[in-house]
C-alpha cells in the first residue's frame, strides 16, 4: 500500500491533517470515558475483598490451631494462674483442651511442696486434692506432668496466690457432673472473637461494594449524559 493514501493519525485519505495536540486530545477523551472506568472497576472488583477475606480467614486459622502447635493448652484451672484465691482450699483442679494421661500435681509454697494427691489423672479434667486446706498467706506454684493426646511428654506450671478473705474459687465439673464451674472461658472467647471477626469482615465488604455500586451508578449517569 502506498504511504501516500494513508491519512496522518487516523485521518481518512483526503481528510483534513489532525494536529498533535488534536489527536492527543481526542485520546484523552476516549481514555477517560466513562464507559472505560465502568470496565475497569468491573475487572479489579473483587481483587482487594478476595485480598482481606484470605489475610482475615488465614488470621483466624492460625489463631484457632494455636493451641494445636503447643500440645495440649491448659483452658482453664481453679485456682487459676496469677489469681488471687481465698477460703477453704484443699484442691487444684485443671481442664485441658484435649485428654492427657498419667497426669502428675504438685503444689509448693516457698519451695516446699504442700502434701496432697492426685485422684483424676485421665481425661481432659485433673484433680490434686490436698491433705489439709491452705493456711498461710502468699504465693504457691502449680506444677503439672503429663503424657499429651499426641503421645508427648508434657510439663508446665503456674503461680496463684491465697489470702483469706479474697473469693472462693469453684471447682471444675468432671464430664456428666452437674455441679462446679462448667464454663471453659477460652473457648466462649475465642467463639466471639471469631463470630466479631466474621462480622467485622462482612461490614467492610458491605460498605466496600455499596462504595463501588454507587461509583458504577454515578459513571453510567455521566456515561449518558456524554
Amino acid at each position: 500500500m502506498n504511504a501516500s493514501n494513508l491519512g496522518s493519525k487516523g485521518c481518512p485519505p483526503g481528510g483534513r491533517r489532525e494536529t498533535p495536540d488534536e489527536y492527543d486530545s481526542a485520546i484523552g477523551r476516549v481514555h477517560a470515558h466513562p464507559t472505560a472506568r465502568l470496565s475497569r472497576w468491573r475487572r479489579f472488583d473483587h481483587r482487594p475483598t478476595i485480598a482481606v477475606m484470605a489475610l482475615v480467614l488465614t488470621a483466624a486459622l492460625g489463631l484457632w490451631m494455636a493451641p494445636v502447635g503447643a500440645h495440649t493448652a491448659l483452658l482453664q484451672a481453679s485456682p487459676g494462674p496469677d489469681q488471687t484465691a481465698g477460703g477453704t482450699i484443699d484442691f487444684v483442679d485443671l481442664a485441658f483442651l484435649d485428654p492427657v494421661s498419667d497426669a502428675i500435681v504438685t503444689l509448693s509454697f516457698n519451695g516446699e511442696p504442700i502434701a496432697g494427691v492426685t485422684t483424676v489423672s485421665d481425661g481432659e479434667i485433673v484433680r490434686f486434692e490436698l491433705d489439709d486446706p491452705l493456711q498461710l498467706p502468699g504465693r504457691y506454684q502449680v506444677f503439672y506432668e503429663m503424657t499429651s493426646y499426641d503421645a508427648d511428654y508434657t510439663t508446665s506450671g503456674y503461680f496463684f496466690t491465697y489470702a483469706a478473705d479474697a473469693p472462693q474459687p469453684a471447682r471444675i465439673a468432671l464430664p456428666g457432673d452437674e455441679s462446679g464451674d462448667t464454663s471453659l472461658l477460652p473457648i466462649v472467647a475465642t467463639a466471639v472473637g471469631l463470630a466479631s471477626l466474621v462480622g467485622l469482615l462482612a461490614a467492610f465488604v458491605w460498605r466496600l461494594d455499596a462504595k463501588r455500586r454507587q461509583q458504577i451508578q454515578a459513571d453510567t449517569g455521566s456515561a449518558s449524559d456524554w
